[in-house]
């Protein structure tokens, strides 16, 4: 693949993570919120997993679709779509009083966010040297735990002060806000496309959807996510019900479990860096998981060491998006199959967020409430994740 720039542009790299967690905030604001909109609205269990994960639907259905859209119709365009969708959406969804309109713009949220988190890492790879492509690509893949933690921190004490509404308001506000930054601030290098028409569009797709390679990247990222987003969803949940927690106190514990995440994608850099090969991060992931879900879900230990088997499960973890979001420039055919890739492996990511609450909750519901019930599900995941990694190490040695 062609190199985009000599030299890295690092303002312009930090801004665009700053992009990136802006749409984080936009999926993770609901988690402490939800038992607000639950009471308010009187929602079931399995209701909130799905108000939770719709956001998610878009980019679970057409992610691959969008991002060979994105190279299509360039990623500067895509990217302001995405930031103006992310204020619309949110303003007309904190005027909303009924379930079905809050979801609705949540999907709409979902569109939105797709077009940020595809386009932002493919610019960041234009305008990042070869040597520090790695670093760069490792802070962005930290994007979507640094804007959990700060929303969760930041978002109880909305709740309490001014309500949901207000906190739907705000984060539409600075997506806005964004938005005109970008349009007037931030220019990027034009990648150069070698057809704009309707048939190279779906032959990007063909040249990516072919190989081995991008379904053994993209896989483990969705099991990942189908793991992590039950968790993230529904910690805040279960302290203020289960342990009698103060929505504050359990916005903090749950910050702290997603900024562990952060130091677990840094690592993931800085091993990759080094010279330890992605598929062998993502086999790490998978043995860390399965033995950290062990412990997560065994009701006899005492909560601080099931909240460190938590950490174990989700923070450290945090390599293997690393290890999936960083090989995008080395595994896309061209740069002009960047924006398909990351697609894929955001859609990928996308539909474990999507599944993972509502079927979490069914399982949690189906068994009487024991929200231990799902170790079955965690330990099988962590497998196939390990497993993926293993044939990773023997396609990515063939391409």
């Amino acid at each position: 693949m062609n190199k985009i720039s000599a030299h890295t542009n690092w303002a312009a790299v930090g801004f665009l993570f700053c992009l990136g967690m802006v749409a984080s905030a936009q999926i993770f604001k609901l988690a402490p919120a939800l038992p607000y909109l639950r009471s308010e609205l009187n929602l079931s269990l399995v209701a909130g997993g799905l108000l939770f994960s719709i956001i998610n639907m878009t980019p679970a259905l057409i992610g691959v679709g969008a991002g060979s859209l994105a190279d299509h119709v360039g990623f500067r365009r895509s990217l302001l779509f995405g930031l103006l969708g992310l204020a619309i959406s949110g303003l007309f969804g904190s005027l909303s009083h009924t379930v079905e309109f809050i979801l609705l713009f949540r999907f709409f949220e979902g569109v939105s966010i797709l077009a940020v988190v595809i386009t932002a890492p493919a610019m960041i790879s234009s305008i990042t040297a070869p040597h520090q492509r790695h670093i760069a690509l490792s802070l962005w893949s930290s994007y979507m735990p640094m804007g959990a933690a700060l929303t969760l921190l930041m978002a109880p004490y909305l709740l309490d002060q001014m309500g949901w509404r207000t906190l739907w308001q705000i984060s539409a506000g600075i997506a806005f806000l964004m938005a005109g930054i970008m349009y007037f601030f931030l220019h990027t290098p034009k990648i150069a496309t070698h057809s704009k028409t309707v048939s190279g569009l779906f032959r990007r797709l063909g040249d990516v959807l072919s190989k081995p390679v991008p379904w053994l990247l993209t896989m483990p990222f969705l099991f990942f996510t189908a793991l992590q987003g039950p968790i993230l969803a529904w910690l805040p949940s279960f302290l203020m019900e289960q342990r009698g927690l103060s929505a504050m106190m359990a916005g903090v514990l749950t910050a702290g479990i997603i900024l562990s995440n952060v130091g677990g994608v840094m690592m993931g850099g800085i091993l990759l860096a080094r010279g330890i090969p992605h598929w062998r991060l993502i086999c790490i992931s998978g043995i860390l998981i399965f033995f950290g879900s062990i412990g997560l879900f065994n009701e006899h230990l005492p909560d601080i060491i099931r909240y460190g088997c938590c950490i174990l499960t989700i923070g450290l973890t945090g390599m293997l998006p690393t290890a999936a979001l960083s090989s995008v420039p080395q595994f896309a055919p061209t740069e002009n199959h960047v924006g398909t890739l990351n697609g894929m492996l955001i859609q990928g990511s996308q539909t474990g967020h999507f599944v993972g609450p509502p079927l979490y909750a069914l399982i949690v519901h189906r068994a009487g409430g024991d929200w231990g019930s799902a170790l079955g599900l965690y330990l099988v995941f962590a497998l196939l994740i390990f497993f993926c990694g293993l044939l990773l190490r023997r396609y990515a040695t063939s391409e």
